[in-house]
């Protein structure tokens, strides 16, 4: 797929050509984008509520966003994953506070380099976490670890992640059947884990 993803100012989603054409509008007012099942029309937009940083997944055909939903009785931060050719979208984690992890970010978004397993760092009560959504609909993310700083590399076939969480470095396959975490010290300031391309 050859396409490029944007929110526009009203805080809606869309998919484009890189020739501005075949523009399709993923949320909003606008109805059902084409091909979507009765099942995946979309919302009506409002006023306050607006999409943010959306990463699209390694096949393209999905797309994981923020939302943001403001209420009298506070914010509601969400991270939705979408069918990039319909709009359906799946909520795979609400965050338990409004807080963001940067001005204007409400998520770090990562896709797994294959599979459809995405990654995502949200603030918490606790602090900052990462969680990890194993692309299984009707399951929520899990949360992997907390910490600051946070950076972290997926391994080129999806099984690792290599992360510096605070004064550690941790490789962990959380996902897996026999998960593992391995952690040790760090004698120096570093900042993002690098996994060679051989694993």
């Amino acid at each position: 797929m050859n396409q490029i993803a944007y929110i526009d100012p009203n805080g809606d989603l869309f998919t484009v050509g890189p020739r501005g054409d075949q523009q399709v509008r993923l949320t909003g007012s606008l109805g059902i984008a084409k091909g979507a099942s009765k099942e995946s029309q979309l919302q009506l937009l409002r006023m306050n509520e607006y999409y943010t940083w959306p990463t699209w997944s390694s096949d393209s055909t999905k797309l994981a966003t923020s939302q943001v939903i403001t209420r009298e009785s506070g914010t509601e931060i969400t991270l939705q994953v979408l069918d990039s050719q319909t709009g359906s979208k799946e909520m795979i984690y609400e965050n338990d506070r409004a807080g963001l992890i940067a001005d204007g970010t409400p998520h770090y978004i990562y896709w797994a380099p294959i599979k459809n397993q995405v990654s995502f760092l949200a603030a918490t009560v606790e602090g900052l976490a990462i969680f990890l959504w194993d692309g299984t609909s009707g399951k929520p993310a899990v949360r992997i670890d907390s910490g600051a700083p946070v950076f972290y590399q997926w391994s080129r076939n999806a099984d690792v992640l290599a992360l510096h969480m605070g004064s550690e470095m941790i490789l962990a396959n959380p996902l897996s059947l026999n998960p593992y975490r391995k952690s040790f010290q760090t004698g120096g300031n570093f900042r993002t884990p690098a996994i060679s391309p051989d694993g």
